[in-house]
């Protein structure tokens, strides 16, 4: 007796109610998306219960070429507007620095005290906040030279001038960071450290770590400094220079330009155990990989946002920035993509579906 067919499905209902939005996954084919995915979202923010809402619109304030646009501590916002570096005020309107020209290569920036640091391939300075109007001078007292400093101060035939150190200039550098009492700076597979409390000056024979990859982004946090190479994100720690420590904790590559410090508790809100300092006074380090968007925390620990949902097209280049905004945190990067993956299904003001169902599109 043949068996009886199977019972025929349940009929859709009209109307699927949903109250949360996951956000973008484009790692299955878009028919393997749960109800809550998104192929593509245009537009659109969403907020920490997952409620889509409309972004806001865009409007052109200040024509010309710009770039490496940065804020300060207290809000004062630089950037570069046809090769220039100057401040940008509330109104858009530029003041240069006068003699702040600095071509087309991106800055990077540091601020420690009062005086910001910047430096490209090709150009750096520092800036002293409190003076008006600001002005750029050298970085660094000995003009880029270097010299040979010796306690002995007058060198004779048996008196040499030894276990001195050679002094220079600090090098150009296309990251920097801050972190107990130096800055450091990335050039090219090196990052080189300012002396103690002394920014102008660099030790060239000693106070530098060698990488095997390209050096492309630098960033401190409560307890050591997170170096991002394109071989991958290093952790290095330690109570003295000589005495840090370097742990690898993920082989992502990070893309150039595409570190930035978020306050922790807005993107990791669980509290650490036993911590002397309170997790809202804590920085996070957002860095963009060419995986996904890697959060570095104090300590070592790292884990990616989006990893296993989205996959981001090819970068170059990215440059990111943190704020708050209708009651969402938001990281926004900007990335000089190679156009890979393709996007395919819309999400605006409203959704629309077309149902298949056995071949034949449900009215």
């Amino acid at each position: 007796m043949p068996a009886a067919p199977p019972p025929p499905p349940p009929e859709p209902a009209d109307s699927i109610a949903i109250d949360h939005w996951d956000g973008l996954v484009n790692t299955v084919n878009p028919e393997r998306l749960q109800k809550t995915e998104l192929a593509r979202a245009q537009n659109i923010d969403l907020d920490d219960r997952g409620m889509p809402h409309r972004r806001r619109g865009t409007s052109l304030v200040a024509s010309g070429n710009w770039h490496s646009l940065w804020a300060t501590a207290k809000g004062t916002v630089l950037g570069v507007y046809n090769g220039n570096l100057g401040r940008i005020n509330p109104d858009f309107s530029f003041m240069s620095f006068g003699n702040g020209a600095v071509g087309a290569n991106y800055l990077a920036y540091v601020q420690v005290g009062t005086t910001v640091y910047f430096s490209s391939r090709t150009s750096s300075g520092q800036i002293a906040l409190e003076t008006i109007p600001a002005t750029v001078t050298p970085w660094g007292e000995i003009g880029g030279d270097t010299f040979w400093y010796s306690p002995v101060v007058d060198p004779t035939a048996t008196l040499a001038p030894t276990f001195g150190r050679l002094l220079g200039a600090p090098p150009m550098a296309t990251a920097l960071a801050y972190f107990n009492g130096r800055i450091y700076l990335a050039a090219a597979k090196t990052v080189w450290a300012t002396e103690l409390y002394l920014y102008n000056y660099v030790d060239k024979t000693k106070n530098f770590w060698a990488f095997e990859a390209d050096v492309t982004a630098l960033a401190a946090v409560q307890d050591g400094l997170y170096v991002g190479t394109t071989g991958g994100v290093w952790f290095i720690s330690g109570p003295q220079f000589n005495e840090m420590k370097r742990v690898l904790v993920s082989s992502a590559s990070v893309v150039p330009g595409g570190a930035l410090l978020v306050p922790e508790h807005l993107i990791s809100p669980a509290v650490e155990e036993g911590s002397s300092t309170p997790v809202e006074d804590r920085n996070a380090v957002v860095m963009t990989t060419t995986d996904g968007i890697l959060v570095c925390l104090a300590g070592g620990s790292a884990y990616d946002l989006v990893r296993e949902k989205f996959i981001f097209p090819q970068t170059a280049w990215a440059t990111s920035v943190f704020r708050q905004q209708d009651g969402i945190n938001q990281v926004l990067t900007s990335r000089d993509a190679g156009g890979t993956p393709s996007e395919n299904t819309a999400f605006g003001d409203y959704l629309s579906a077309t149902l298949i169902r056995n071949g034949v599109e449900v009215p």
